[in-house]
């Protein structure tokens, strides 16, 4: 070869017709992983959280959620409670609310029964210690009543007869 002579380099053409071609390309691939990673996730949400169905008519969801709760208050669970469940009761006598509590889960013990009477409600608590040789077991139960009517709580009288407590709220006139 010759000194003289020019090494021929085979020469790229930089023309903005090659950009433009490269940039479509890159942007074809960019939205087709993105929609490919969208189509995936979200069928791995409906997957895992299923179809929410929209509320059409809001009076049928709160008739069903009545009927779901007559369903429950019709059921009895006085055979669910633990045997050592107080239980409380309430009833309406002529002019006075009566509240009868059973003792048994208290030791009988009338002291263990702590009361809080206010003019328009009552609250009622108890607790129970026990200690065996090796271990410690507490008994605690709280409720609390909200009445329609105004008692008169200077009138307010608690006995105890035959294992119950028996607290009378006579209704102020």
């Amino acid at each position: 070869m010759d000194e003289n002579e020019e090494k021929k380099l085979p020469r790229c053409r930089n023309t903005g017709e090659d950009w433009l071609k490269f940039g479509l390309l890159l942007l074809v691939v960019f939205l087709g992983c993105y929609l490919a990673s969208y189509y995936l996730l979200d069928r791995a949400h409906h997957r895992f959280y299923g179809s929410i169905r929209p509320i059409h008519n809001i009076d049928d969801v709160i008739k069903e959620q009545d009927r779901m709760f007559d369903e429950m208050e019709a059921v009895d669970l006085s055979n669910m409670l633990p045997p050592n469940a107080p239980i409380v009761q309430t009833f309406k006598k002529d002019d006075a609310y009566k509240v009868v509590i059973d003792l048994k889960p208290f030791n009988g013990e009338p002291s263990n029964i702590k009361t809080d009477i206010k003019s328009d409600r009552i609250k009622i608590w108890g607790e129970k210690n026990v200690k065996k040789s090796n271990s410690q077991s507490d008994y605690a139960f709280s409720q609390s009543f909200v009445l329609p009517e105004k008692i008169n709580t200077k009138a307010v009288t608690k006995e105890k007869v035959k294992g119950k407590y028996i607290i009378t709220l006579p209704i102020e006139d």
